[in-house]
């Protein structure tokens, strides 16, 4: 999915809302401009421009795991190795 690969690139999760359903073959070119910071913005610019999409910053709740404490140190058993 589009939306999984854009996550991947700019290191940030994307819901994808768009309703568009089934497979789509999409290329996006992308220059970094000097003038901006890096290879994100460009990435915008790209979505915006080719395919006509946007990618909208907001704040939404995500699933997420927290362990605070582990009683048993990780073995590998496979290998019989133990690390410590």
């Amino acid at each position: 999915m589009l939306s999984d690969d854009l996550a991947l690139f700019i290191e940030s999760p994307i819901v994808d809302a768009t309703g568009l359903n089934g497979m789509h073959d999409l290329n996006l070119y992308c220059v970094p401009n000097p003038q901006r910071d890096g290879a994100v913005p460009c990435v915008f610019d790209a979505v915006h421009n080719q395919p006509g999409l946007r990618l909208v910053a907001s704040k939404m709740k995500t699933p997420a795991v927290a362990v605070d404490h582990a009683d048993q140190i990780p073995t590998c058993h496979s290998q019989g190795l133990r690390y410590l």
